[in-house]
């Protein structure tokens, strides 16, 4: 029986890496075209140059090369996202350019692979199943930044984790609307509608004096 070559102990600059690679950029130029439910093993071989049997060295099954996909293209969105958070001095610079980041981020990665509003809906299951970890790895981002902003005086929060489950929350809440829902010749005025969630997550709907 043929082993399976598990992608993550693939050695950097080997033979492997490249065949692999190679294998992940056909698969996610054809599941831009043509969807993930559509594109199938074969077709992934073919568009590779490679024998069938070949892509069963490195992945078990289609689902396993969109995780794969999918964990390393998240992994880029959140270096993007520390990197820009990093570089802010106040919490709600920081929220800001963490939320511009994620969608600029994702609105790179969808025109990088084609992929178009319809396909991405019909595919957003096997995405979600995909990207989990990536859930948890956003909120910790988010529950540091408003811890900093506690401990710099900025906020007053009784509970960080909650409050950045309820920031985490409502971007997924949006993610319809913002990133599968606006015509590419008429795109939404994300910087605008970002500083008005910031606004919101920081002052609420309360009016207060020092901020009207």
């Amino acid at each position: 029986m043929t082993k399976t070559v598990r992608s993550s102990t693939v050695l950097p600059g080997t033979r492997g890496e490249q065949t692999r690679d190679k294998i992940l950029r056909t698969a996610g130029r054809l599941v831009g075209r043509m969807g993930f439910r559509r594109t199938t093993i074969t077709e992934i071989a073919e568009g590779a140059g490679i024998g069938k049997a070949t892509v069963y060295l490195y992945f078990k099954d289609k689902q396993d090369i969109l995780t794969y996909l999918v964990q390393q293209e998240t992994t880029r969105i959140l270096e993007q996202i520390k990197a820009a958070v990093a570089n802010e001095n106040t919490v709600a610079d920081r929220l800001r350019a963490f939320i511009l980041t994620r969608y600029r981020s994702i609105h790179s990665l969808l025109k990088l692979y084609s992929a178009t509003p319809q396909l991405l809906l019909e595919d957003f299951p096997a995405i979600q199943e995909a990207a989990q970890d990536y859930g948890e790895q956003e909120l910790a981002v988010v529950q540091t930044l408003l811890e900093e902003g506690c401990v710099a005086g900025e906020l007053a929060l009784k509970d960080a984790h909650l409050a950045a489950i309820a920031v985490t929350g409502t971007l997924r809440s949006l993610d319809h609307p913002w990133i599968f829902h606006h015509a590419p010749n008429a795109p939404i005025d994300l910087e605008q509608r970002v500083d008005d969630l910031v606004h919101h997550f920081l002052y609420g709907m309360i009016p207060r004096k020092d901020t009207l």
